[in-house]
């Protein structure tokens, strides 16, 4: 037998209840700027809680909040598309993205040893192919 996976089963609105300490708690830290790590058992309602956090924070406007559900993420560079795209959404945090992958990626530039086409891919905005021209 095995197991089968149960993502997506979270509940929001009116479904989700008894859980204001948790709540309380995860927006003192967030408010804080305290990186934390929930954990629990699967099935104990990880996901329903910081989906609900993030809304309540989205909701009072102090924050910026994005869901990314990385389970199906194979590598690391799986995730970061996933974050980028999920990012993407919120303009201010798609910008500090995008300069951190350009930060990064500039960094790794000189470490590259080897680069198969197959593993590239560009998409370039509108207008930005002549920016490039007129730069060269």
């Amino acid at each position: 037998m095995s197991l089968r996976k149960a993502g997506g089963n979270w509940v929001e609105g009116d479904r989700f209840f008894d859980r204001e300490v948790e709540i309380e708690a995860l927006t003192e830290r967030v408010s804080d700027g305290v990186h934390t790590l929930v954990t629990a058992q699967r099935r104990m309602g990880k996901t329903s809680l910081v989906r609900e956090l993030l809304r309540r924070l989205r909701d009072q406007g102090d924050f910026a909040t994005v869901f990314v559900d990385l389970e199906d993420a194979a590598t690391a560079a799986d995730a970061v598309v996933e974050i980028a795209a999920a990012a993407r959404e919120v303009r201010s945090t798609w910008g500090r993205m995008r300069d951190w992958i350009g930060q990064s990626s500039s960094a790794a530039v000189d470490r590259i040893d080897e680069l198969g086409t197959s593993d590239l891919r560009v998409k370039l905005r509108p207008g930005r192919r002549r920016e490039l021209a007129d730069e060269g």
